[in-house]
């Protein structure tokens, strides 16, 4: 049981850290002067996506959905979002709402990405160098359990950002 809870714990901060690594991350390509038509429409798309999903899902599942999709869409409104508790708000058994959340948040930000203008595309380039680096970083001496969290959530974005196809991991425990 000690084990267990370790390797939960574990988990939950390295899904907690990625997605703080992607709030910090495209914070400095996101908030650039010009893009806040594209922003209000990522956010919009998002809201969209979370209230289809939730109105039959367990409270468990809203509880997952929400608590992964609600801080990115009031990231992209403008409203402070420093730390949001990720890590607390994903009970666990719920890996398909996870995997769902991830799913809203990849297609509201990858309409974002490619409806953005062309004149500033090494910025996305760049922003996934920079997560795929962040990601070594922060796994360095780390547990397979942290280390497989961390690139689960994040290996998603920085492959969407350099253009591949979209494809949503499903978390396990």
């Amino acid at each position: 049981m000690v084990f267990h809870e370790t390797a939960m714990t574990d988990k939950q901060l390295g899904w907690n850290g990625a997605l703080n690594l992607v709030f910090d991350e495209f914070s400095s390509a996101a908030w650039q002067s010009g893009l806040m038509q594209e922003r209000n429409q990522a956010a919009v798309n998002m809201e969209a996506q979370t209230q289809r999903k939730i109105p039959n899902g367990s409270p468990g599942y809203q509880q997952t959905v929400t608590a992964i999709a609600g801080p990115f869409v009031a990231w992209l409104k403008g409203r402070s979002v420093s730390s949001p508790p990720f890590d607390s708000a994903l009970p666990e058994g719920e890996e398909q709402a996870r995997t769902d959340a991830l799913e809203i948040v990849l297609g509201a930000f990858e309409s974002f990405v490619r409806g953005e203008g062309s004149e500033s595309s090494w910025t996305w380039n760049e922003t996934a160098d920079n997560l795929e680096k962040l990601v070594e970083y922060e796994c360095r001496e780390r547990s397979p359990d942290y280390r497989k969290a961390m690139a689960d959530v994040v290996r998603p974005f920085y492959r969407m950002l350099k253009g591949e196809p979209r494809q949503t991991p499903p978390f396990s425990t």
